[in-house]
């Protein structure tokens, strides 16, 4: 064994009293029960090439890791499950609950050779449900590695623009396994010695269900406030609309009883033009007439 590794291996990690606790987080063929098997290599989570999800339900699994006792909580596919009878929010409890009394690093597992619009919908649902504070425990973890050919890692990352926003906000922190390879133990070194970093700068602090829990109260009162906001705001548009329609009306009305009363008042003026015409024809025929009769 090289020295790296002798040193590695031979280092214990200040504040660490209980396990290392690493919640699996993943989609349906993202190679998350793989990469529980390459950390311990074993096949210690049911993994196999599928369309579907194979994993069913949470299932935690603890052995040492460069002799350090560690606890991996695989996890089913939250986001994309297909199983009829899956309740996304209590499994996702009981994934907390399993890693009590919380996650020291969320492991967010993503395919290396594809970032589809499945991948991009998960990691905002990811966003949504644990919120921005889970952001500071994640550590992106790009699986099939084998599968990537001429780029680099950073390569490939930089070329995508809505995974590389995605990785600046979990703090540029990502690693790359080949979990064909799982016999490839310096990828586990390398990924062992990015959590040491990730759980010094958190001070050993965890990912815990409290915070989801938090996470969704001020998801449901941004979401009770925006309700609210658009109720006033179809209220203020149905008032607007009534006083404008009030307008209209009343200015309609006045301008028909305006006409009526210009037509009413031309009626009576052309009557009495008549009557007028009537009375000075018939006074005029008198006149002529007794102009003619006269002695």
């Amino acid at each position: 064994m090289s020295v790296i590794y002798q040193s590695f291996e031979n280092t214990v990690l200040r504040g660490y009293d209980e396990d290392l606790h690493l919640l699996l987080m993943g989609k349906t063929g993202s190679g998350k029960s793989a990469a529980g098997n390459t950390i311990f290599d074993g096949r210690v989570f049911e993994s196999q090439n599928s369309s579907s999800s194979v994993t069913k339900t949470c299932k935690a699994h603890t052995d040492v890791v460069h002799n350090r006792s560690v606890t991996v909580i695989d996890t089913p596919d939250f986001r994309f499950s297909t199983h009829t009878d899956f309740d996304s929010d209590s499994e996702l409890k009981r994934a907390l609950r399993l890693c009590s009394p919380g996650a020291h690093v969320i492991l967010l597992i993503l395919p290396l050779s594809t970032f589809t619009e499945h991948e991009k919908g998960f990691i905002d649902w990811f966003e949504q449900k644990f919120g921005a504070e889970a952001l500071r425990f994640t550590l992106v973890l790009f699986t099939h590695a084998d599968q990537r050919h001429m780029r680099s890692l950073g390569e490939m990352i930089r070329a995508n623009p809505q995974l590389s926003d995605f990785i600046n906000r979990c703090g540029q922190r990502y690693h790359e396994f080949n979990i064909k390879a799982p016999a490839n133990r310096r990828q586990v070194t390398e990924l062992m010695e990015k959590i040491d970093r990730l759980v010094t700068e958190n001070r050993n602090s965890r990912y815990t269900l409290e915070k989801m829990q938090e996470t969704d109260r001020r998801r449901e009162e941004k979401e009770r406030v925006e309700v609210e906001r658009r109720e006033r705001d179809h209220q203020t548009t149905l008032d607007r609309i009534r006083r404008d329609t009030e307008i209209r009306v009343r200015m309609e009305y006045e301008a028909l009883c305006e006409e009526r009363r210009d037509s009413a008042f031309k009626r009576f003026v052309k009557l009495h033009k008549n009557i007028i015409l009537v009375v000075v024809s018939a006074v005029t025929l008198i006149i002529v007439l007794a102009v003619i009769f006269s002695p």
